[in-house]
């Protein structure tokens, strides 16, 4: 009598052992799931606009000031200084061209402080919608202390 109890309670615990697996495997599953439809809410971008809104989820602040209409814009700045502060007339423009399977976005920042400076920054959205880290180049908008 004493074995058939043994051989009820190994059963037992070998079920339970099942079912836990079976429900630790099924909420895997489901957070797989979640994970794979995350993705594919974020396809690569295929339109020039559609790169430059993955870049700016990412990056939102130096796209402030960058009109999304091709050409220049005026972009004045206030660099500091004694209130109410120096505003410096910035010009902007944001190209963006395909490369391979993916995008370049240039921001471009021209302006007089002395003498004509321009400023660059690029970004590279790859075909699988990811964003590379920002290049700079070029002299930088001054501060003003």
């Amino acid at each position: 009598m004493r074995t058939g109890v043994v051989k009820i309670k190994r059963a037992a615990g070998l079920l339970m052992g099942a079912l836990l697996m079976s429900v630790g495997c099924a909420s895997h599953a489901a957070a797989a799931r979640q994970h794979v439809s995350a993705r594919a809410a974020e396809a690569p971008p295929a339109t020039p606009d559609a790169a430059v809104d993955r870049v700016a989820r990412q990056n939102p602040s130096p796209l402030e000031r960058f009109s999304r209409r091709p050409g220049w814009t005026a972009c004045p700045q206030n660099i500091g200084g004694p209130e109410p502060g120096v505003v410096l007339a910035l010009t902007c423009e944001m190209r963006v061209a395909a490369q391979g399977s993916g995008w370049v976005i240039t921001l471009i920042q021209a302006y007089n402080y002395n003498d004509p400076h321009r400023f660059t920054i690029t970004y590279l959205v790859s075909a699988s919608g990811r964003v590379s880290q920002p290049v700079f180049s070029g002299d930088p908008v001054p501060d003003i202390p």
